[in-house]
């Protein structure tokens, strides 16, 4: 008897702790309180006021293909030198903007001077001696014509004319080549360009050949395009380069298509020239913006995509109530209309529908107090 009363004992306190353990669980699961729907609370919801809005629907904008590829220079060259001289100054730096025929470098001319000085002295004396032989040649042919001169000396007179001519202009080449030398010592810039490096410093000797400024005129970007979209293109068709460096977009026109494909990935080199935003230089990569076809983006304006942390939200306004609406956003960009910043919303708001947003969330959560 004992026994049994043992066993069933035993059970009621089984049956007890799992009704009560399943009694608890319910109550972890929320099951003894009000269900809240999914959504905002109406208690997270705030009155629009007279806060100012926008609405936003969405656009048709060109559906892109992105061509990846580099800003290269159109024209680079290295100006050097021509004869063997000291750098006495250096007027240019990394970066300027320069003009054709601006002076870049000066070298030491002072030997060049002296022997242009010599080159004037010496033609100047080729001169005197021209004058002089055309007189006597002048005298000899009147007394030959009297008879007061042989045929000898009028040809030796004629003899020493032409030879003075010839000294004369050998004097006259000779102050153009040693003008020419001293014109070698001022380097000048060959072309509108922009500065690249600057290879030499005063004081430093250099020789003739050796590269002492390197610069470029204009810049290009030269894309890889696949086969397909390649063969759509024309040489002065306008398109649109991405710098992904400086967040900006420059304008340009395919300068050349390059008529040699890849045999691996059958794709083509297209070059792309045009006017440069500042800031662009050699080597950064840029993506060529090729349209393909059309496509719905919903843009807004970047004042109302509010940060919160890593997050990123709008304010909706719906039924004269605000309530948060978190966004992934895309690429930025600038409207050339008016100058505003726009971004791509990815996901989080629906493009199929308009939009009525808070302009300045900011603003208004902070007044909010939220």
């Amino acid at each position: 008897m004992g026994r049994y009363v043992k066993v069933v004992r035993a059970a009621v306190v089984g049956v007890v702790c799992v009704v009560g353990i399943g009694l608890l669980l319910l109550w972890l699961a929320g099951s003894f309180y009000d269900k809240v729907e999914p959504g905002p609370s109406e208690a997270s919801k705030l009155s629009v006021g007279d806060a100012p809005t926008v609405v936003y629907r969405a656009v048709t904008v060109p559906l892109i293909y992105e061509a990846v590829g580099s800003i290269e220079a159109i024209h680079e060259t290295q100006v050097g030198s021509k004869i063997l001289a000291r750098v006495r100054s250096v007027s240019v730096r990394a970066g300027q903007t320069v003009a054709r025929d601006e002076v870049l470098i000066e070298l030491d001319d002072s030997d060049l001077r002296a022997r242009l000085e010599q080159a004037v002295a010496a033609g100047e004396a080729a001169k005197a001696e021209l004058d002089q032989a055309k007189i006597d040649l002048a005298r000899i042919e009147q007394l030959f014509e009297g008879g007061a001169a042989t045929e000898r000396e009028l040809s030796t007179a004629g003899n020493a004319f032409r030879a003075a001519q010839a000294n004369h202009q050998q004097g006259m080449e000779a102050v153009k080549e040693a003008q020419a030398m001293l014109d070698y010592a001022v380097i000048r810039a060959p072309m509108d360009a922009i500065v690249v490096d600057r290879l030499v410093e005063v004081g430093d000797m250099v020789q003739p050949g050796q590269a002492l400024v390197k610069m470029y005129d204009r810049l290009q970007l030269t894309a890889v395009v696949r086969e397909s979209l390649a063969a759509r293109l024309k040489v002065g068709e306008p398109l649109t380069v991405w710098v992904d460096a400086l967040g900006k977009s420059c304008p340009g026109r395919v300068s050349e298509i390059v008529p040699e494909a890849d045999p691996v990935s059958r794709s083509f080199r297209v070059k792309v020239s045009g006017p440069c935003s500042p800031g662009v230089i050699p080597g950064m990569f840029g993506r060529l913006e090729i349209p393909v076809g059309q496509r719905q983006e919903l843009r807004l304006a970047a004042s109302v995509v509010m940060e919160m942390g890593q997050l990123e939200m709008v304010l909706v306004v719906e039924d004269g109530l605000v309530r948060r609406q978190f966004v992934r956003t895309g690429r930025r960009a600038t409207d050339q209309a008016t100058g505003e910043e726009l971004v791509e919303i990815i996901s989080g708001l629906d493009i199929g529908k308009s939009w009525r947003l808070i302009a300045n969330p900011t603003q208004f959560w902070a007044e909010a107090g939220r």
